[in-house]
């Protein structure tokens, strides 16, 4: 269980990670469309 536990952090953290990444890339990339 404690390993689960550990995983389930990880990949929490991990999404959250993406998520501020993927969403701050597409912002930058909106705005330089748009100019």
């Amino acid at each position: 269980m404690k390993n689960l536990k550990v995983s389930l952090a990880w990949q929490i953290l991990l999404a959250m990670v993406l998520g501020i990444l993927l969403g701050s890339y597409l912002h930058y990339h909106s705005d330089s469309v748009n100019g």
